[in-house]
């Protein structure tokens, strides 16, 4: 039976112990609360940031490289062409390693053949796509440098400079003089593919409204992509997040998605963040709302949930963030889930429910253990016993 010590109560206490015990009671409860959702908020803004700072995966967009035709090369009393020939069949079957073999040999014997110089090219993108890029821009100025260059070698060549210039963000005069040039003689689709590297070189020199000149020349994905990228360079977050948007409606089975996809939640978040940050609550909301809609049963859509949940934590609309975090648990990727529950909880004793919040916090330490989160649980399952006995 519970003992009672009233005010006017029992003479086993006196009255001033008991006023120092229940002021140490208070205390000590309200510091371990302030310390459990002070540390959870500032775990959360850190997990925020890291997730804000991840790199993104570059997009490598590299151009085809093709062979002639072997009718127009085949010449039996020419030995050369019996080796070009080889490897140009082994590049298109995609025998790199045997096609780059055959390259060497080719040309330490044949240096004064005339199809050396698609020998090269090949061999320059063989170098490329195996990350040997130094390789293959010493091959690709070999090529240039020769003084009578077929239109296609020389376009080809500069092709594969502005694609490794775009990968290693490395561009100076000499690479966009190249490409310039390139611009003006080729035709589709190198002549897109050209105008998309072009792009890039001109949001390096800010000179943004050529960019988009550029980009407006580019055909397909490509040009959807650098528009995206030259609105992110002048900072002009929202219509990069549309556009992104346009590019995964458009292109869903683009190889260049899954970089979109990551482009696309990275600026959404910042955008969130930033309104929240300075009051735009409801704005906020949208973009992660737009995340959670795009990529359903995701942990990216919960981690947006939780941002929402949170949002309508600071506004006392608990109703609704209850409902936000109920529905991260219903997903079936359970990786959010502990900070659903440890949030539910909080929610649950503030709302003087202490038996619901006791069972979110029991619930999170019996099917998380591992969770980083599972001692202040059971801090808080501690405190919530306590005053059940009090």
């Amino acid at each position: 039976m519970r003992r009672n010590y009233s005010y006017a109560g029992r003479n086993s206490l006196n009255q001033s112990g008991l006023a120092m015990l229940c002021l140490l009671i208070f205390f000590t409860a309200t510091g371990i609360f302030l310390s459990l959702f002070f540390y959870q908020d500032l775990k959360n803004a850190l997990r925020k940031f890291k997730e804000f700072q991840k790199p993104l995966t570059p997009v490598l967009i590299r151009p085809e490289i093709s062979v002639p035709k072997l009718e127009t090369i085949t010449n039996d009393s020419d030995p050369s062409e019996k080796e070009a020939e080889k490897i140009f069949i082994a590049y298109d079957l995609g025998d790199d390693k045997l096609a780059s073999r055959l390259i060497t040999d080719f040309l330490a014997n044949y240096s004064s053949n005339p199809l050396q110089n698609r020998v090269r090219i090949i061999g320059a993108n063989l170098m490329y796509k195996r990350g040997d890029s130094a390789g293959a821009l010493a091959y690709i100025k070999k090529v240039l440098s020769e003084n009578e260059l077929e239109n296609k070698d020389f376009t080809d060549a500069v092709l594969l400079l502005g694609s490794i210039a775009r990968e290693q963000k490395q561009y100076d005069s000499f690479i966009q003089s190249y490409l310039e040039q390139a611009y003006f003689r080729a035709s589709e689709p190198s002549k897109s593919m050209l105008a998309f590297y072009l792009g890039y070189i001109m949001i390096h020199n800010k000179d943004f409204k050529n960019a988009a000149s550029y980009f407006n020349n580019v055909i397909g994905e490509n040009g959807v992509l650098g528009r995206a990228d030259l609105y992110a360079a002048q900072e002009m977050r929202p219509e990069t997040i549309n556009t992104f948007a346009n590019f995964l409606d458009l292109y869903p089975a683009s190889q260049n998605f899954s970089y979109v996809k990551e482009a696309f939640i990275r600026e959404s978040k910042l955008q969130a963040s930033s309104l929240a940050a300075r009051g735009y609550l409801d704005s906020a909301v949208n973009f992660y709302q737009n995340i959670a809609a795009r990529f359903p049963g995701t942990q990216d859509a919960d981690f947006a949930r939780l941002q929402i949940a949170d949002i309508y934590i600071q506004k006392k609309d608990l109703k609704k963030a209850v409902t936000i975090l109920e529905q991260i648990l219903d997903n079936d990727d359970k990786f959010y889930d502990p900070d659903a529950l440890f949030r539910l909880g909080k929610i649950h004793f503030e709302q003087d429910n202490p038996e619901r919040a006791l069972n979110s916090f029991r619930t999170l330490t019996e099917q998380f253990p591992s969770s980083p989160m599972v001692h202040q649980a059971q801090e808080w399952q501690k405190l919530i016993l306590e005053s059940f006995a009090n």
